[in-house]
């Protein structure tokens, strides 16, 4: 999921991205 990863980039709060599971991301 790129777009996923473009939102961590935007997104303020990337800490609760980095806190999610890395099936998440995947």
């Amino acid at each position: 999921m790129y777009d996923v990863q473009q939102k961590m980039k935007t997104f303020p709060n990337r800490t609760i991205f980095m806190a999610l599971p890395t099936g998440y991301t995947g």
